[in-house]
C-alpha cells in the first residue's frame, strides 16, 4: 500500500494485445545490450527506436490533422449562432464542397445467445456468430456498424469490405466532393489493389472528385472505430442477447455515436449485397507491384487511372497508371452479386441441438430454428468450405451389426520383450524358468 502515496506515477503493466512487433524487437535489443561493453550495439538499437518512434509520431499527427480539418470544414457549413452547432445525421441531397473523413475496420465477432450470467455448458460450445464492420465519420461523430449474421457471411476479403463501404457512402455518407479514408494495414481486407481500384472507379464514374486513403503503421493502428467498438462491447457484455434483433438494440443503446446497419434481417432478407469487385476490376485496371511498401494513396478525377503513392507522409510521390488500354468504364454498371453461402446443414443441426436450449423461448425459432433439410449421415456428409463447424458436432451414423458382434477392435496379443513370442510378457517368460 506504500506504493500509491509515495510513487503514484508507477503502475503495474496491464495485459495488452496487438502490439507493434518492431517496438517489441527494438526494446528487447536495448535490454539485451545494456549489460554489454560494446557501445555500438546500444547506439544502433537506440537509433532504430528513435527513427521508428519519429515515423509513428509523424503518421499519427497527420491522422489527427486530417480529422481536425474535416471537423472544421463540416462545422463551417452548418454553424448557427442561435442554435449552436448541430451537425446533420442524414445525408445531404446536394454535394458538399468539403473533404469528408471516414475510418473503417473490422471488430472481433460476437456470439449469441450471450448472457452476463452464463451457464456452464455453453462455455464449451460455439453459439451463433455475428461479425461487425464499422465505418466511422469522426466529424459528426457517428459510426455505422454493419452486423453480419453467420447466415449472411461472405468472408473478410476485399469484396465484402468494398461492398459495405460502397453501401455506406450511398446511404449514410455526407455526399462530399472529396473523401479521405483511414484504415489499418491488413492486406487481405483493406490494403490491396482491389480497394485502390475501387477508389479509381469512383472518381472515373463521377461519384467523387478526389479520394485519398492512408494506412496507419503496423502495430500502431488504434483509431476511431476501436473506440466505438469498445463502447458496444461494454454494453454487450452486460446485456441479455438471444437474437440478432437483441444485438441491434444493444448497439443502438451503447452510445449516441453507434448506429446499426444489419447486412441481413432475422427473417432471412438480404439487405447489403456483396458484389464481385475483384473480378470486375481485373478487366479494367492493372495492379501496383509492391503495394505493401506504400502508406498513402491519392486518386483524382483530373488524372483518370493514375494513382499517386507515398511511403510516408513527407516522402516522395510515385505515380502508377493502372488503367488498361482500350477499356471503357460505364457509370451505371456494377459487378455481379455474390450470394452468401449460408450455413451448412451440419451447422444448422448443431445450433438446433446444442445452442437452442440456452435461448429464451421467444427467440428459439429465430436464432436456432428446426432445419428444413434432414441431418446428414456419415456416408453423405460433405464439408462446406468457409464454415468452421465445431468438432463435437453430433451426427447420426447408423452401422448395422448383430447384437453378438462387438464394435470394439480385437485386442492385440502382448509380445514378450525377452524371447519375442506372444501370449506372455518378460516376467512370465518360460525361458526364465
Amino acid at each position: 500500500m506504500l506504493w500509491r502515496p509515495y510513487l503514484p506515477y508507477i503502475e503495474k503493466m496491464k495485459p495488452m494485445s496487438d502490439l507493434c512487433a518492431t517496438c517489441k524487437e527494438i526494446s528487447g535489443l536495448i535490454i539485451r545490450s545494456a549489460n554489454m561493453q560494446s557501445d555500438e550495439r546500444i547506439t544502433e538499437a537506440m537509433q532504430k527506436a528513435l527513427d521508428h518512434r519519429s515515423l509513428v509520431k509523424k503518421e499519427r499527427e497527420y491522422y489527427k490533422d486530417v480529422l481536425k480539418e474535416a471537423q472544421l470544414l463540416l462545422k463551417g457549413l452548418y454553424t448557427d449562432a442561435g442554435n449552436n452547432y448541430n451537425p446533420p445525421l442524414t445525408m445531404p441531397l446536394a454535394m458538399l464542397n468539403i473533404v469528408a473523413h471516414y475510418s473503417f475496420d473490422y471488430a472481433q465477432q460476437v456470439h449469441y445467445p450471450s448472457s452476463p450470467l452464463q451457464a456452464g455448458p455453453i462455455y464449451f460450445l460455439t453459439p451463433r456468430k455475428c461479425g461487425i464492420f464499422g465505418v466511422c465519420c469522426e466529424a459528426i461523430p457517428q459510426q455505422v456498424n454493419f452486423l453480419i449474421d453467420e447466415s449472411f457471411d461472405t468472408g473478410k476479403g476485399a469484396n465484402p469490405v468494398i461492398s459495405m463501404v460502397h453501401f455506406y457512402l450511398k446511404n449514410h455518407g455526407l455526399n462530399s466532393v472529396s473523401i479521405h479514408f483511414n484504415a489499418d494495414n491488413c492486406t487481405g481486407q483493406n490494403k490491396n489493389n482491389t480497394v485502390i481500384q475501387y477508389l479509381l472507379w469512383r472518381v472515373m464514374t463521377g461519384l467523387n472528385a478526389s479520394i485519398s486513403i492512408s494506412f496507419l503503421p503496423v502495430g500502431h493502428t488504434k483509431f476511431s472505430p476501436d473506440w466505438c467498438f469498445e463502447l458496444l462491447k461494454q454494453k454487450f457484455r452486460k446485456a441479455e442477447v438471444d437474437s440478432l434483433d437483441d444485438f441491434i438494440q444493444v448497439v443502438e443503446q451503447s452510445s449516441a455515436v453507434n448506429k446499426t446497419q444489419p447486412v441481413g434481417s432475422s427473417n432471412g432478407e438480404l439487405i447489403v449485397e456483396t458484389l464481385d469487385w475483384c473480378s470486375y476490376f481485373a478487366t479494367l485496371f492493372k495492379k501496383i507491384k509492391g503495394i505493401t511498401g506504400f502508406q498513402h494513396f491519392v486518386v483524382n478525377a483530373t488524372s483518370p487511372g493514375v494513382v499517386a503513392a507515398r511511403q510516408a507522409v513527407d516522402g516522395p510521390v510515385t505515380q502508377f497508371n493502372l488503367l488498361k488500354e482500350d477499356v471503357q468504364i460505364m457509370e451505371d454498371e456494377l459487378p455481379n452479386i455474390l450470394p452468401p453461402k449460408g450455413m451448412s446443414t451440419e451447422r444448422k443441426w448443431y445450433l438446433y441441438e446444442k445452442i437452442r436450449p440456452f435461448c429464451r423461448y421467444q427467440c428459439k425459432d429465430v436464432t436456432c430454428p428446426l432445419p428444413d433439410t434432414p441431418r446428414l449421415t456419415g456416408s453423405s456428409r460433405q464439408s462446406t468450405p468457409g464454415v468452421d463447424d465445431p468438432p463435437d458436432l453430433a451426427m447420426e451414423i447408423e452401422v448395422p451389426h448383430s447384437p453378438r458382434q462387438s464394435l470394439e477392435p480385437p485386442a492385440t496379443q502382448r509380445k514378450c520383450g525377452n524371447c519375442g513370442q506372444f501370449g506372455h510378457n518378460r516376467r512370465t517368460c518360460p525361458c526364465n524358468q
